[in-house]
């Protein structure tokens, strides 16, 4: 996998059900407001059931009654055209696209929330690495870390971290047969006026079905991350083969007073058939 990286700082709407639930709504208020009459006025009952001309007729004579009934199917109607106007044009294909078989739908990316963050304004920046040399990196278990000018997003490097799919014995520390960890000394720097890692990620997997790569964060600050159970810090980031994944990582609530490392992990859990070495 190969990594380009910064960091920078960066209305409510209703759901369908809160649609649906107001709908009742507004239909219970008219049905309320209909039997009222009705129980006063048995006549408008009768005139209702055989007569619904005559029956708007005479709810004309109660201004007030019949003023309260458009209102409220003004607001039904109108209701209902915000209901139908969620409709999602691209999920209807999708779900017919899949035919009898229903197989699982595909990820719409533009949805997502990592397309959404990706929108925000940027109120500054800094870059931590440009990947043109490794002086602050270090390399820790199975597999290797190097620089490599096959691509990269800006420059003429980026830094290549690999690892076998499985591995003879285990190493006693990490997940599954072993991790592949690439670190950057950080200093001790205070980050607290920033609220994200932004970077760039090309994994090429043969074969694998499932891709991420671990992020670290490690603050040695009043608030210790991870703390003494080895909790917070970390993030998963999953990934799409074979291309240039843009990754950011939101921190706002993690303790960033005095960071010391920044890392990134493989973990190597075996090889299936489709995948390469």
């Amino acid at each position: 996998m190969e990594t380009a990286f910064l960091f920078f700082t960066d209305s409510n709407s209703g759901t369908l059900r809160t649609w649906v639930n107001q709908l009742f709504k507004l239909y219970n208020q008219i049905i309320v407001v209909i039997k009222s009459m009705c129980c006063r006025d048995p006549f408008l009952f009768s005139v209702l059931i055989y007569s619904p001309k005559i029956f708007l007729q005479l709810l004309c004579y109660h201004s007030k009654t019949m003023k309260k009934i458009l209102a409220l199917a003004l607001l039904f109607i109108c209701s209902t055209g915000l209901l139908f106007a969620q409709i999602d044009e691209k999920l209807k294909d999708d779900i017919r696209n899949t035919g009898y078989v229903h197989s699982p739908l595909p990820l719409d990316y533009s949805k997502s929330f990592e397309s959404f963050g990706l929108t925000k304004k940027v109120l500054t920046s800094q870059i931590l690495c440009d990947m043109e040399d490794l002086n602050k990196w270090s390399h820790k278990g199975i597999g290797g870390m190097s620089l490599t000018t096959e691509r990269s997003i800006s420059g003429k490097h980026s830094m290549r971290l690999v690892a076998p799919t499985t591995y003879p014995q285990f190493l006693g520390w990490g997940l599954g047969f072993g991790t592949s960890l690439a670190s950057f000394d950080v200093g001790g720097a205070n980050w607290e006026k920033y609220n994200r890692i932004h970077l760039y990620i090309y994994p090429n997997c043969e074969g694998a079905r499932s891709i991420y790569l671990n992020l670290y964060v490690e603050n040695d600050g009043k608030i210790k991350v991870p703390d003494k159970y080895g909790r917070e810090g970390y993030h998963e980031i999953n990934l799409i083969n074979n291309q240039w994944n843009e990754c950011f990582v939101e921190m706002s609530e993690l303790a960033r007073d005095k960071v010391t490392k920044l890392s990134f992990a493989i973990e190597v859990f075996g090889k299936e058939r489709t995948m390469g070495d």
